[in-house]
């Protein structure tokens, strides 16, 4: 308990320190295995604010709290979260005033993959990938995607982890897609120079993007391939 104590309390003094800069609140939700800790990190680390976390539960039912948010939403910190779109988050969005949120996604099927191997920490079955993608993986997306094309108070703009890790040119684009939203909401906060931009590699492990295809059958592929709404195989430019 006193550890955690004495992490929260410096949390809260480094958020008041870029508080002090008008470093405004970058309200990210990621989904799990697409490069979330290098991403949020990076932010960290170029804008000068703590990472900081705003919901409780699991994948894909993280819940946000809404007292956390509020203290959140005054600004000085990047969340590293992986929080849904279900009702009660949407909610809590709006009666918390939040205007924009940041989406990091990457491919489904690879991230479904990724995840059960961490979580399983041995050999996994095809059954199990497709457990996870189609409880939770897609769940998650589609409700992202209702929130995004519906009437809501905030506005998604989606980041891709591909972008991410394709180098420090496609990083400072991502970088800059974040920037542009919070510079109006944020007139008195100077940006960073992105001139030495890097990505951090916090939790970051290289891999090649059909590295699941060796866990998956041809006809579960196909299967996987079905469930995926067609937005996000054109938006992440996704094969069958």
């Amino acid at each position: 308990f006193s550890d955690a104590h004495d992490r929260g309390l410096d949390l809260a003094a480094k958020q008041e320190a870029s508080l002090e800069k008008h470093v405004p609140c970058v309200f990210l939700a990621s989904m799990p295995r697409a490069t979330s800790a290098a991403l949020t990190s990076t932010i960290s680390e170029q804008f000068g604010c703590p990472v900081m976390r705003a919901s409780m539960g699991g994948f894909p039912n993280y819940y946000l709290m809404p007292s956390w948010v509020r203290r959140i939403s005054r600004g000085g910190c990047v969340l590293h979260d992986h929080f849904g779109a279900q009702e009660f988050n949407r909610r809590t969005l709006s009666e918390c005033s939040i205007s924009t949120v940041f989406v990091l996604i990457r491919d489904p099927r690879a991230s479904a993959a990724s995840f059960v191997q961490l979580v399983q920490g041995h050999d996994v079955t095809e059954e199990e990938i497709h457990r996870a993608f189609e409880e939770s993986y897609i769940p998650w997306l589609s409700e992202w995607e209702d929130y995004a094309v519906g009437s809501h108070t905030a506005e998604v703009v989606w980041l891709k982890s591909s972008d991410v890790t394709a180098g420090n040119a496609q990083l400072r684009l991502v970088i800059e897609k974040i920037i542009a939203p919070l510079v109006k909401l944020t007139p008195r906060w100077q940006p960073p120079d992105l001139s030495n931009l890097g990505l951090s590699d916090a939790n970051f492990v290289s891999g090649t993007s059909d590295g699941w295809r060796r866990l998956v059958s041809k006809s579960g592929q196909e299967r996987m391939w079905s469930r995926i709404p067609a937005r996000f195989r054109e938006m992440l430019e996704l094969e069958r």
